[in-house]
């Protein structure tokens, strides 16, 4: 990439941290061209500079007059404040550059907020609860692939929510409902089944994760809660792509493969909002919670 080329005069700047095997903050620095392009520019260390916006103000400055600054029409960051802080510390000194909140953080804590809503967070703590006593005692997850197999003809990992990567919650619920079957077959296994029942406070977890599987509603309330998050997910997955354009963002929303606002199961996050709005102000004052309202409640 040489700065006479007409597609290098109008970069954005990407920046995000992330943390090596050795526990050492690295901090990359990504050009993207109109065309959506990506170049590698540099990655550092922060070594023992707190991430403050003042520390990473300097280290944006700094890439910037690497590049060129008349080069750089934007940069691009999460909204965590120091970053927020950094940016402003940024236009102050190139006001020609603006400031752009990455996309998939955004729908990321879209989705956080979603599940933070006190019935949506009920429900996903018991699918957690679910998914991780299956994962611990050996015998029943082995009569469980076997029912697994005999219902999907696989076997189907049953996945843990990663914090931060609040997408992840999608795929800890979409393996419990292809399990569905194999779940409800398994706790019929002596073998299983005989376990689950018993009256011992040890095995309280197990009579609660057996109580799930019996319960009609846990499994719809799942199936609803899927259907809430897919289209934030899809769309997380499709923001990464070669199209630089953010208003394709919205058309790519509306498409037939994303379903319509008003064909979202409203109720289940009805009800949750409601628990939410009655909570403390504190608690409320997440912003990204009005635009999931305003996304997928209809008009």
């Amino acid at each position: 990439m040489t700065a006479n080329n007409n597609t290098t005069k109008r970069l954005t700047l990407i920046s995000d941290g992330w943390t090596n095997i050795r526990g050492e903050s690295i901090i990359n620095y990504i050009l993207v061209t109109p065309m959506g392009e990506a170049f590698f520019q540099s990655s550092e260390p922060a070594g023992q500079n707190s991430h403050t916006g003042e520390f990473l103000a300097t280290r944006l400055i700094k890439v910037i007059e690497d590049v060129v600054p008349m080069h750089i029409n934007a940069i691009c960051s999460d909204s965590a404040a120091n970053m927020q802080n950094a940016v402003a510390r940024v236009r102050a000194k190139y006001s020609a550059i603006f400031g752009v909140n990455c996309t998939s953080h955004q729908l990321n804590l879209v989705i956080k907020d979603i599940l933070a809503t006190p019935e949506l967070a009920a429900l996903m703590q018991n699918a957690v609860a679910l998914s991780k006593w299956f994962r611990n005692p050996h015998v029943p997850l082995e009569h469980l692939k076997a029912q697994q197999i005999n219902f999907c003809q696989k076997e189907i990992a049953l996945s843990l929510p990663v914090k931060t990567r609040w997408q992840s919650n999608l795929d800890c619920v979409t393996a419990l409902l292809k399990s569905q079957k194999a779940f409800e077959s398994v706790v019929l296994v002596n073998a299983v089944g005989a376990v689950m029942t018993k009256a011992s406070n040890k095995h309280q977890k197990a009579r609660e994760a057996y109580a799930l599987i019996k319960s009609p509603d846990f499994w719809s309330d799942l199936k609803k809660l899927r259907e809430i998050i897919t289209p934030f997910v899809q769309l997380i997955i499709s923001t990464p792509d070669s199209s630089p354009d953010v208003s394709s963002r919205q058309t790519r929303w509306m498409s037939p493969t994303h379903p319509s606002p008003s064909s979202l199961p409203i109720s289940l996050l009805a009800r949750s909002l409601r628990s939410w709005t009655s909570s403390s102000p504190r608690e409320r004052s997440r912003p990204q919670l009005s635009s999931t309202v305003f996304i997928t409640l209809p008009p």
